[in-house]
């Protein structure tokens, strides 16, 4: 009888236990990957709920595009003043009024890339008060020639007077293996090695590879030598992605 009294009352503890944790846990929302396209959920986790939150990450991508299409429309029109304006820097053609007929075409380059854009993919948003990232998450890539995975991302610095600046976009950055590889037999096996292409473990916008100079990235100029594990490896206020896209001077 004692026996059965230290189980019951082992029982009720247990459920007082698992009741605190459920009402204490904060409820966490993911922004849903579209289940129509096979994609790998990168989505930032945002740990606030509140109505505040909500309507400071709408205004922010409001801003996003709305700077964006600005950019675009004025690179269109060939309009090097107006790009200069909305970016956080210039190449050296557009600063050269010599080369101004390859300044022309590196903004007509930048207009073809935009029209790869799908503004509705562009579901995580990851900022401070300098700079910010929005991306989409990883699509499979499988076709006849290729298989392994890509995606879209938008860089862009923040001014001290909050204002946005364009850095760098690519609707379709992507890392893969061609089918006639040897190794493709065994999709397992490039399963794995895809996993490790595309891994991002500080989330700054750069596969580890890239900053150990590792995989594809052996002996390769895009190497960066940063820390995989820190946001921003040198401490000044840059993510090292958003810093990778800076014009080394």
């Amino acid at each position: 009888m004692k026996s059965q009294k230290i189980i019951f009352s082992i029982v009720i503890l247990l459920l007082i236990i698992g009741a605190i944790f459920f009402i204490n846990k904060k409820p966490l929302v993911n922004i849903p990957a579209d289940q129509n396209n096979q994609e790998v959920s990168t989505t930032t986790v945002i740990n606030s709920t509140t109505t505040e939150n909500t309507a400071k990450i709408l205004s922010l991508t409001e801003k996003i595009w709305s700077l964006f299409d600005t950019y675009i429309a004025r690179a269109k029109a060939h309009d090097i003043e107006g790009v200069k304006k909305l970016s956080f820097q210039q190449s050296a053609a557009c600063a050269d009024i010599k080369r101004v007929n390859e300044c022309y075409g590196l903004m007509d380059i930048v207009v073809g890339l935009s029209k790869g854009i799908k503004k509705d993919d562009y579901k995580n948003l990851q900022s401070d008060s300098r700079q910010l990232i929005l991306s989409t998450d990883f699509k499979k890539i499988d076709n006849e020639n290729a298989y392994g995975y890509s995606k879209g991302y938008l860089v862009m610095t923040i001014d001290k007077n909050g204002d946005l600046r364009m850095l760098n976009f690519n609707p379709d950055k992507s890392w893969f293996y061609t089918k006639n590889d040897f190794e493709f037999s065994n999709k397992e096996v490039m399963e794995i090695k895809l996993t490790t292409m595309i891994k991002d473990t500080d989330n700054d916008g750069l596969t580890e590879n890239q900053e150990i100079c590792g995989g594809e990235y052996q002996s390769s100029a895009e190497c960066t030598n940063t820390d995989p594990n820190k946001l921003d490896s040198d401490k000044d206020g840059w993510w090292d992605g958003v810093e990778f896209f800076f014009y080394k001077k």
